[in-house]
């Protein structure tokens, strides 16, 4: 890979969408402003894709796939986890964070198979276990004690 022609290449993408949109379109959302900024940006463009397309796939794609990721991520933030079992607490947040169960384990120190029982609803995490998930994922460790 040569980075440097894709940092330039990228610079220029970057000048490109910021000059378009009047946002970084690229950063992470931070605010009701850039959100709805973004949230437009996706419809224009899925409008421009559809149209030019006419079904098939489009180049403007892949833009619009991570800015709606980007969205779902702000979305996700705004909502927090979800009031309910620990196993689907712990299962929202493994899918929010695009995490597996293994990468869970590692970053926390859980035993793996701790928490594969977890999402299965087999056991519930221990106050101690609880609160080392929660120091990962910054909540309450509340959510994760029924």
């Amino acid at each position: 890979m040569n980075v440097t022609i894709l940092a330039n290449r990228w610079t220029q993408v970057e000048a490109a969408a910021r000059e378009a949109a009047s946002i970084d379109l690229f950063a992470p959302i931070h605010d009701e402003k850039q959100y709805h900024a973004v949230l437009e940006a996706v419809e224009a463009l899925m409008m421009e894709a559809s149209e030019a397309a006419g079904g098939e796939p489009h180049a403007l794609d892949s833009l619009i796939d991570l800015l709606s990721e980007r969205i779902e991520t702000y979305e996700s933030a705004l909502l927090g986890p979800p009031q309910g079992a620990p196993k689907d607490v712990l299962a929202y947040l493994l899918s929010v964070h695009d995490l597996t169960q293994t990468a869970l384990a590692k970053a926390t120190g859980l035993d793996q198979g701790t928490l594969s029982k977890v999402l299965k609803g087999e056991r519930m995490p221990s106050k101690a276990q609880a609160v080392k998930l929660a120091t990962h994922f910054q909540i309450s460790p509340a959510l994760l004690l029924a």
